[in-house]
C-alpha cells in the first residue's frame, strides 16, 4: 500500500477524521501538507473556525504525520500545545505538519496551519506515543 492511500484509508476508517474534507497535498517520511475544506458547521459568530475545531485538526494532521513513518503500527496524542495567532476565515485552510525528531516510542511534533491568502494563523507543538 502506497503512503497516500495508507494515509487515506487512515482518514476515511476514523470516526473523527472522516468528518473533515481532507485532500493530502502531500506527504513523506514525517510530514503531510493537508487542505482542508471549512464547513459553515465549523464557524463561531462572525464567520471564524472554533478554536477546538483548529485544535482538531492539528490533532488529525500530528498524527498523520507519524503514520508517514513507515513502521508505524499506530499513534496515540500525550501532548497538545496550541497557540492562536489570527482568527482563521475563509473556505479552506491549509495544515503543514512535521515530525522534527523521533526515536523509540516518541514522535515530536511541529504544525502549523495557514489561511487561504497563506498567512500563519496559529502553530502547535505535540507529542505522540507510537506503537512500532
Amino acid at each position: 500500500m502506497s503512503p497516500e492511500s495508507r494515509l487515506r484509508t487512515l482518514i476515511e476508517s476514523d470516526n473523527f477524521m472522516k468528518n473533515f474534507k481532507i485532500e493530502i497535498l502531500s506527504e513523506k517520511n514525517g510530514e503531510v501538507k493537508l487542505k482542508i475544506i471549512l464547513e459553515d458547521r465549523f464557524m463561531r459568530m462572525g464567520d471564524v473556525v472554533n478554536g477546538g475545531i483548529i485544535a482538531g485538526l492539528f490533532d488529525i494532521s500530528g498524527a498523520l504525520s507519524v503514520f508517514t513513518i513507515p513502521d508505524v503500527f499506530n499513534a496515540f496524542t500525550l501532548s497538545l500545545n496550541v497557540t492562536f495567532l489570527t482568527p482563521l476565515t475563509g473556505d479552506y485552510c491549509i495544515i503543514t505538519s512535521r515530525v522534527n525528531r523521533e526515536g523509540g516510542r516518541h514522535a515530536f511534533i511541529e504544525m502549523s496551519i495557514d489561511d487561504q491568502s497563506d498567512n500563519t494563523v496559529a502553530t502547535a507543538h505535540g507529542i505522540w506515543a507510537i506503537s512500532r
